[in-house]
């Protein structure tokens, strides 16, 4: 379904959740838009992924320190790759939540943390969530040598540390009663 035209009619939830989708929208604002409108009264809307603010002053991404850590090697992996992406690619922009929220009119903002550990038992299974994440659409954008190479790369990632952790803000705003 289209998040930016919701077919659902307006105040038909109490909540509406999107994970890692409004940054990679065409326009986030209107996705935003959407989530209020078929929100009742009083109802709360919560999205993660991709803002460039933090409230709790913790920064998203592995929630290792550890630079050898599989989350470490495998932002590093993205890292050098990066520059082989066309311009305008695929994988969203960063947003301002607080910002789109308070624009669409949500009030009580609140941003939480949620922290998830992975394991991925060899490079294969690694490399099928890649693919069935939001990463997905940076490999894709990546020129065909290089989505080989880096495909190889992450099945050549090291077996020491199985556990992929993330950490994320999710942020929220509630439609005023």
């Amino acid at each position: 379904m289209d998040a930016q035209a919701l077919a659902f009619g307006t105040g038909s939830f109490d909540l509406v959740a999107a994970s890692f989708v409004i940054h990679v929208l065409d326009s986030p604002a209107v996705g935003v838009a959407e989530a209020y409108r078929v929100l009742v009264p009083g109802g709360r809307f919560a999205f993660t992924g991709g803002s460039a603010r933090s409230r709790t002053g913790q920064a998203a991404g592995p929630a290792s320190a550890e630079n050898r850590s599989l989350g470490a090697r495998l932002d590093a992996l993205f890292v050098e790759f990066a520059g082989h992406l066309p311009p305008e690619g695929s994988m969203g922009q960063p947003v301002d939540a607080a910002d789109l929220l308070t624009d669409a009119g949500f009030v009580d903002l609140r941003e939480d943390r949620a922290e998830v550990a992975v394991y991925f038992p060899d490079g294969e299974t690694l490399w099928r969530w890649v693919m069935s994440h939001g990463y997905r659409a940076f490999v894709e954008d990546l020129p065909a040598v290089h989505r080989r190479e880096f495909r190889a790369r992450v099945l050549a990632l090291g077996s020491d540390d199985r556990i992929l952790r993330r950490t994320t803000g999710v942020w929220s705003g509630r439609k005023p009663c």
